[in-house]
């Protein structure tokens, strides 16, 4: 559904305003479910690995993302039909999608979903938050640009809250050895960095092709990719994922994947991407919800003061990057 045409506030405020708010409204709500679906992935894929043992990384991803697969497709071809006014794609971008797609979905969705092996679904899900970080650090590294004062401040903030939650959070208290907490951590923070080169590489790629287009056509990329790396790995086969376990995968690729990513669309598209990333603060706190509720991981003092360090570090690096200031 498209923005509602913009309206002299002067001359109608009474029939505009109504509507400018419930725009906001369903695109706030769009966001918010966006979020808890998203925060979803953490665990299901926590219950693959309790469901099949056996199963490796790439069997979990590979079964998330080819079940995911016909959603994009569908969607691509839909878009490509719509057209939008955008010009067909060159052979340029067509590569240029494909290899963002391998690095920002496939690379990183891999190295995330081997960090789980080692991390709880809570750690993982606030090393992964720091990506808009992430994304400050590598403008001034590569492209010179500028880290004013409070937001040197906020990234303090976000690590030494990261440095909280993994040091006393779940993982940290015996049932994980210091090795396999260093592994899982720097496999989700190479998940992080990953998804955060492909943000800052892939704007101009995006404005070119256009948002819907680049979304699907990315997340096929992806897909092959998994489903490539799966093949060559397992060759044909289920690769120890039993029925139980390709439900959970399934659940992964219908919650966890498709619909977040629609849902996240239609939601900035309505408030944009200010305000939509403030409202997904809220994931984070919901994956350490479910984390306790579901897979009865608790919850200790210093890792909600953590969580609370890299939610604030987080919001005020997106508010302060997108202010200038």
């Amino acid at each position: 559904m498209a923005t509602p045409p913009q309206t002299n506030r002067s001359e109608t405020p009474e029939s505009a305003r109504p509507s400018e708010r419930a725009t906001h409204l369903a695109g706030a709500a769009l966001v918010l479910a966006a979020a808890l679906c998203f925060s979803t992935k953490a665990i299901l894929i926590k219950l693959a690995y309790l469901a099949a043992p056996g199963a490796d990384a790439i069997a979990i991803l590979a079964a998330r993302m080819a079940l995911a697969l016909p959603f994009f497709v569908a969607a691509a071809l839909w878009s490509a039909r719509r057209g939008n006014g955008k010009a067909p794609v060159g052979g340029r971008d067509m590569v240029a999608v494909a290899a963002l797609g391998l690095l920002g979905y496939y690379a990183a969705s891999l190295l995330d979903t081997e960090g789980l092996k080692h991390l709880s679904a809570s750690t993982e899900r606030l090393i992964l938050f720091v990506y808009p970080t992430l994304v400050v650090l590598i403008g001034a590294v590569f492209l010179g640009e500028r880290i004013r004062p409070a937001v040197a401040g906020a990234l303090a903030a976000t690590y030494a809250g990261v440095a909280l939650a993994v040091g006393y959070g779940p993982g940290a208290r015996g049932d994980l050895s210091a090795a396999e907490m260093a592994i899982g951590s720097a496999e989700v923070f190479g998940a992080a960095l990953a998804f955060s080169v492909f943000l800052v590489t892939g704007v101009p790629v995006l404005r070119r092709v256009g948002a819907t287009r680049f979304s699907a056509w990315t997340m096929c990329a992806a897909a092959l990719g998994a489903m490539t790396h799966f093949t060559v790995v397992h060759g044909a086969g289920t690769a120890g994922l039993n029925a139980k376990a390709l439900a959970l995968c399934l659940a992964m690729a219908l919650i966890a994947t498709v619909l977040p990513a629609f849902l996240m669309a239609e939601g900035m598209h309505r408030i944009g991407a200010g305000p939509a990333a403030l409202i997904g603060t809220v994931g984070p706190v919901a994956t350490i919800g479910m984390d306790h509720a579901v897979l009865g991981q608790a919850v200790t003092g210093p890792q909600a003061v953590g969580t609370a360090l890299v939610l604030a570090g987080v919001v005020a690096v997106s508010v302060r990057r997108r202010e200038g200031s």
